[in-house]
């Protein structure tokens, strides 16, 4: 991971815009257990591309790390309208629902 991270920085410095590099930075954060740092990268790479599936899955994952199912149903469904028929965001989509329908009853 220390290497990949690196590798990221290096890519930062030639192309400060490119959201892979910002995304994949926020998971390796996240993998830290630096929450609060991933969800800047994640905002930052929606920054110069708010379409970007993985982006917009990883911010997802991130709020159901946090236990904010509501936002992370929002994510999801901001990536099946940008990206229809996504079987991973259809499914934990699905899954999402049925966990906040079992809290409100």
């Amino acid at each position: 991971n220390d290497e990949a991270e690196k590798v990221y920085d290096y890519i930062l410095t030639q192309n400060p815009e490119f959201v892979s590099a910002f995304t994949n930075k926020g998971f390796l954060e996240l993998q830290k257990g630096h929450s609060d740092k991933a969800k800047e990268y994640y905002e930052k790479a929606l920054s110069y591309d708010p379409d970007d599936r993985q982006a917009l899955m990883n911010m997802a994952g991130w709020y159901v790390f946090n236990k904010q199912y509501n936002k992370t149903e929002e994510y999801l469904e901001m990536v099946l309208k940008k990206h229809p028929g996504d079987a991973q965001a259809s499914d934990l989509l699905q899954k999402i629902k049925a966990l906040l329908s079992q809290k409100s009853l």
